[in-house]
């Protein structure tokens, strides 16, 4: 399971609720949905990320990025 953001195309905010039930039929595990800014986070299998950015109204789907800060006590590199 991948970590995912999906950004919701301007023309279908009004539509989002719709738009959140199509990406939970192709298996997305919605996790939060701001409606003021189009956004929905979630996760979904590997093999499925590339079929939610043919949902309509999906304007783009992109692998939410991991950063972690080395401990403080750690040497630096």
């Amino acid at each position: 399971m991948k970590n995912i953001t999906v950004t919701v195309d301007d023309s279908y905010l009004a539509a989002m609720g719709d738009v959140v039930e199509q990406l939970r039929a192709h298996g997305m595990r919605v996790d939060q949905v701001l409606y003021s800014v189009g956004i929905i986070t979630g996760r979904a299998p590997d093999q499925e990320c590339s079929a939610l950015g043919a949902v309509k109204g999906v304007g783009s789907v992109d692998e939410q990025q991991r950063f972690r800060v080395p401990h403080p006590d750690s040497e630096i590199q």
